[in-house]
């Protein structure tokens, strides 16, 4: 195909799958053409089977929904419709209401027939939608070219690199693996990796969340079945489990988990309980499933389970303590000293004591060797300016720094770098990092090293 049938096709694909008058569209997307070439693309697009073109046979409230509210008011004019209001969801109403009601109008044709060929008149006789088959095959087609680049997870970030930016790829060689055994799981995969997208899509909407997130558990159940885990495969490649369709869902579950716990905190401790007794291969999650477990138990199951919560804590510190990272542990560690500590979580002294038994000492900053910068912090009445500091040298000059300049000021000329170098050279997170706060009169900085 030309070109310009590619750019409109790419841009049928990334936009909402609905339909489309095709002059509207070209218009809109500043395309630059003349009427016999968007005929020419849409006979194209019929023959090749990328879009479908009967839409008269779709349902009319999605048909109806497609036009303007001008439009809308005109057949409401014609068919007489009564009309409370001018709102677009109103006016449908009213349209759907007037089929029920009057379902004939002549021996011939339906009430819903005379309102199509009047949304036919609106709508025009060029319009378009991508067709399934043909969207699904472009989909699994771009998976299988980008799904071991992170950066590419949106398609448009991609075709602008590589058709609009022309940005040139390096060729370098690789250590080859089998990623997919079958084409049943390169297709499980994609099908996963849309829900992925449709979740990231619909970040903030808990009811759509939830929606997705229910269908991602039933096919994470339904995959067990299918695909069973083969510890000897991933022996040598651990990292390519994440290119299964398992450990999308997974991994989709446990991060919709923070933001519907508050909402439908018993579906999220389904999903949770589950991975928990059965995803146990995926030991780097398992420190954050039980943190969100006792969390519901603590705060959003009712009744509280305080007891329950102190028995997954205990589970977790003395089962699963060799796959906790140190953050999940930490984390873990804090909830142990919400159950013990405050007054509001009662639990009996057994649970009390187990999980003291357990948790690992707290880290306090002064644990760390430090050293302490004579400098004065300036003042600034300017809400979320950073401060300067005033540091003298062995002459007794002043001088006025930054917190980006001072800290690898003090790093240069106390030498201290070189215990780091040999892991790794100091970035400016380290910097910020260094200045943990000021001492009670807000004169003396301290860093950690």
């Amino acid at each position: 195909m030309e070109p310009k049938y590619q750019y409109v096709c790419l841009k049928l694909f990334s936009r909402k799958r609905k339909w489309y008058n095709l002059f509207k569209l070209c218009n809109l997307l500043y395309l630059d053409v003349e009427d016999c070439d968007v005929t020419n693309m849409y006979e194209v697009f019929k023959e090749k089977k990328i879009v479908d073109t009967d839409y008269l046979k779709d349902d009319i409230a999605k048909l109806l929904i497609l036009l303007d509210p001008t439009d809308l008011k005109d057949l409401c004019k014609i068919f007489k419709s009564k009309l409370m209001s001018s709102r677009k969801e109103d006016m449908i109403q009213s349209l759907l209401k007037f089929c029920r009601t009057q379902s004939t109008l002549t021996n011939l044709k339906s009430t819903e027939d005379l309102i199509k060929e009047q949304i036919k008149l609106k709508m025009g006789d060029c319009c378009i939608k991508l067709n399934g088959e043909f969207e699904e095959a472009f989909y699994r087609t771009y998976i299988l070219g980008t799904f071991t680049n992170s950066t590419f997870t949106n398609m448009v970030d991609y075709f602008k690199n590589l058709l609009y930016l022309n940005v040139l790829f390096p060729n370098y060689q690789v250590e080859e693996y089998l990623i997919f055994y079958s084409t049943g799981e390169f297709i499980r995969y994609a099908r996963a990796r849309r829900c992925r997208d449709e979740l990231e899509k619909y970040a903030g909407n808990h009811l759509e969340t939830l929606k997705i997130c229910k269908s991602m558990f039933e096919e994470l159940k339904a995959i067990k079945d299918v695909e069973v885990f083969d510890e000897d495969r991933y022996k040598k490649s651990p990292h390519l489990t994440r290119f299964t369709a398992r450990s999308v869902y997974v991994s989709g579950l446990t991060s919709a988990t923070k933001t519907l716990a508050t909402k439908f905190p018993e579906d999220v401790k389904e999903w949770l309980e589950y991975m928990i007794e059965n995803e146990s291969m995926y030991t780097h999650r398992i420190g954050d499933w039980y943190f969100h477990l006792t969390w519901l138990y603590m705060k959003y199951l009712k009744p509280f389970d305080y007891t329950r919560a102190a028995q997954l804590l205990i589970e977790v510190l003395q089962e699963q303590q060799d796959h906790l990272s140190e953050i999940q542990l930490y984390q873990l560690s804090k909830r142990g000293d919400l159950l013990r500590v405050t007054k509001k979580y009662k639990i009996d002294q057994w649970y009390h004591d187990k999980i003291a038994k357990l948790t690992p000492p707290p880290i306090h900053y002064y644990d760390f060797p430090r050293h302490e910068i004579d400098a004065q912090a300036i003042r600034e009445n300017q809400s979320g300016r950073k401060r300067d500091y005033v540091i003298c040298d062995g002459d007794g000059n002043k001088r006025i720094l930054g917190v980006e300049e001072l800290a690898p000021t003090i790093l240069l000329e106390q030498r201290l770098h070189r215990r780091r170098a040999l892991r790794r050279v100091p970035d400016k997170s380290d910097f910020y990092a260094i200045f943990l706060g000021h001492n009670l009169h807000g004169k003396t900085g301290i860093f950690c090293l």
